[in-house]
């Protein structure tokens, strides 16, 4: 019996596909150990004997130092974001890790078989978050295709503890973090807004949450608010509760700092007034008034992140988001992004049709958003308030990117294959796995760009249109 409680999310199907997505364009994370276990083995002559790839980048070792990020970031700690890691393993001039081999399996787990692997390989696209209270919560990268698949329900305790007795790099949650700047709530606190604001916000059919420490669903949350909004107005209200709620916990907290927490409390766990915010918020969606300016702030967003990517000047980059924007604008010109494959034309994205009532695109894009809420790894690293703004903001981003696969198509509709993708590529620029993380840790861009535009009600309604 472990001593942990594993809990794990109820909307996920997980099984590998083989496809090699995992070994492929990014860095592989080793640790010390690793390395030096890996260093015994002569993996030139092993690679010559398989007919390996590029078998001459191993005649030294497998690995390298990791190199540094050129981006600066915030200086924080929280769970696993520093990370005691110091190598990673080589990659091949095609961007795929030495190991792949041509038919997508790995060269190291045919000669030396599953626990020798390194961790990071072990366990991908698995991420363990260990909260308090001895709770460990298993996470699902959706970088994997596998994860969107058909496979076994994502519930072997047994696979797990194998993962959790080898990972040499874990971090214990702390019991408080941040919801708004200078006001901090009780992890317990979190929870119980997550589950309102999930409740509201999903289908049970694609909530992540339901397994969660100790819930019972809301059901008639959904039935008699959720079930009659279309998905872009749940969101939106959904952030605009948040809004609401972390102004509410500032004021307590300037009124009584030694008691708002309990006070908070009581008010969260006044369903009758938390149902009240929600029709509030419903009211304040559909009286503001879209600035059209979402896709601006969608298109700074994407550019801090390209621009990120690379070593440039401050008017550098100053002048390569200004110049996308005023293409988005304009829809006149091209967005390039080689890295992620895009070339295409503004106009044409901006004649794709998106249908969020399709039920094959909707719960796609719902499993995405709930796990992002259940694995609460992310709402440690700036606030309770900044996750959800980030919510936002990766919900259109599913849109703007899986307009533009649908455009190097040569189609008129986005389809499910193009969600897919979308969710793949932001998962894997913003979501930890990189190590790039996302530009919005750096130090100014998030706070000075963002931050102003989400307390204008109206703007965030722009953002999810």
């Amino acid at each position: 019996m472990s001593e942990y409680k594993i809990i794990f999310p109820s909307n996920l199907n997980y099984s590998c596909i083989c496809c090699g997505a995992c070994c492929q364009k990014w860095q592989i994370p080793i640790s010390d150990e690793e390395a030096a276990r890996f260093a015994q083995t002569d993996w030139h002559s092993s690679f010559g004997r398989a007919a390996m790839p590029e078998a001459d980048l191993v005649r030294e070792s497998v690995y390298e130092n990791r190199e540094e990020i050129k981006i600066e970031f915030k200086k924080q700690s929280y769970l696993n974001f520093e990370s005691s890691l110091k190598y990673n393993l080589k990659m091949r001039s095609d961007k795929c890790c030495v190991f792949l081999k041509k038919d997508n399996l790995c060269h190291m787990h045919a000669e030396k078989e599953f626990d020798y692997k390194a961790f990071t390989c072990k366990s991908f696209p698995i991420k363990l978050l260990y909260l308090p209270d001895n709770v460990i919560q298993v996470n699902y990268s959706f970088f994997c295709p596998g994860v969107f698949g058909d496979g076994k329900p994502a519930d072997n305790i047994s696979e797990i503890e194998k993962l959790i007795a080898c990972d040499n790099d874990r971090t214990v949650a702390g019991s408080r973090l941040e919801f708004v700047k200078g006001v901090e709530i009780e992890y317990s606190d979190m929870l119980e807004i997550n589950h309102f604001i999930s409740d509201f916000l999903f289908d049970k059919n694609n909530a992540s949450h339901l397994n969660d420490i100790n819930y019972k669903r809301d059901d008639d949350l959904w039935n008699n608010y959720g079930s009659a909004l279309d998905f872009d107005k749940r969101i939106s209200v959904s952030l605009y509760t948040v809004l609401f709620l972390s102004r509410l916990a500032a004021k307590l907290k300037q009124d009584d700092p030694m008691d708002y927490l309990n006070k908070f409390r009581g008010e969260l766990g006044n369903k009758t007034v938390m149902k009240k915010l929600i029709e509030k918020c419903c009211e304040i969606y559909e009286n503001s008034a879209s600035k059209n300016f979402g896709h601006l702030i969608l298109m700074a967003f994407i550019s801090l992140h390209q621009v990120g990517r690379k070593e440039l000047s401050g008017f550098k980059k100053g002048f390569t988001i200004l110049l996308n924007m005023f293409k988005c604008s304009t829809k006149y010109g091209n967005f390039k992004s080689p890295q992620d494959g895009f070339n295409f034309s503004f106009k044409l994205h901006s004649l794709i049709k998106f249908d969020m009532q399709n039920p094959e695109l909707s719960s796609l894009v719902e499993k995405f958003i709930s796990h992002f809420i259940y694995r609460k790894r992310s709402f440690y690293s700036g606030g309770i308030l900044k996750e959800y703004q980030y919510m936002t903001l990766f919900y259109a981003l599913i849109k703007w990117y899986a307009k533009a696969y649908a455009v190097q198509r040569k189609d008129d509709a986005v389809k499910a294959e193009d969600i897919k993708k979308a969710v793949a590529l932001i998962e894997k620029g913003y979501s930890n796995h990189s190590m790039l993380l996302n530009v919005l840790e750096t130090s100014n861009n998030f706070d000075n760009i963002f931050n102003p535009l989400f307390e204008n009600y109206s703007m965030i309604k722009a953002i999810v249109n």
